[in-house]
């Protein structure tokens, strides 16, 4: 939600997660899908650490486990959203842990990954934008999906390396002082790719005699 909300410059988030829908011991034997979506709203508004964010997603993410027997279905009925064919209801976003050991492997071999952190594979999904994090033995497997009529490959190759540095940022501020003080607006996404290319913008705009927003407004005006 940080990530995208810096990208987006945007502060309120809205993401799905899957729920595995046997919330009773009696269907643990049952054969048959009975995954749910569950929508978390993050609000990144007010300037908060990364930790006071934290204990903020964590109220949200509990009460909505607790409501994960009503049917994702259902909470579309019920507000009726404006629909449009182009992208799915409530929900463009999808986040989901894999630690499940079989399937995680299954997953990062199938899709030709040997390991690391970070992994990117260019084939669509219905989703705008999916993330998998897959628990495999040499750490966390990260698989980016993405809708590549909206996405290009480089963009989100950005944005997967904008999310490992802000997870090193956020890891190296509590090994060296525990909970950081420093809010969420301030801690660091642009990873070289990013720099390099927000560089070559900048330099574009100084040969053509104008600052970046100057020339879109020119462009557009034109």
């Amino acid at each position: 939600a940080v990530l995208l909300g810096r990208h987006s410059c945007q502060k309120d988030i809205v993401m799905g997660v899957a729920a595995a829908g046997r919330i009773h011991q009696d269907l643990d034997n049952i054969i048959g899908l009975f995954l749910n979506l569950l929508v978390l709203r993050t609000d990144l508004s007010g300037r908060p650490t990364f930790w006071e964010l934290l204990e903020r997603n964590k109220q949200v993410i509990l009460e909505a486990h607790e409501n994960q027997y009503v049917p994702f279905e259902r909470i579309v009925e019920e507000l009726c959203p404006e629909r449009n064919l182009s992208h799915n209801a409530l929900v463009q976003i999808l986040f989901g842990v894999q630690n499940n050991e079989r399937t995680a492997s299954e997953m990062a071999s199938g899709n030709g990954a040997g390991g690391g952190d970070r992994s990117f594979f260019p084939i669509s999904t219905h989703f705008d934008l999916k993330l998998d994090v897959l628990e495999v033995p040499e750490g966390l497997l990260l698989v980016w999906l993405h809708n590549d009529s909206l996405f290009a490959d480089q963009n989100i190759e950005r944005l997967a390396e904008s999310y490992e540095v802000l997870l090193s940022r956020v890891v190296a501020d509590f090994v060296a002082g525990g909970q950081s003080r420093r809010n969420i607006d301030s801690l660091e996404v642009a990873g070289a790719a990013t720099r390099k290319a927000l560089a070559a913008q900048e330099n574009t705009a100084i040969q053509r005699g104008g600052l970046v927003h100057g020339l879109f407004e020119a462009e557009v005006a034109a």
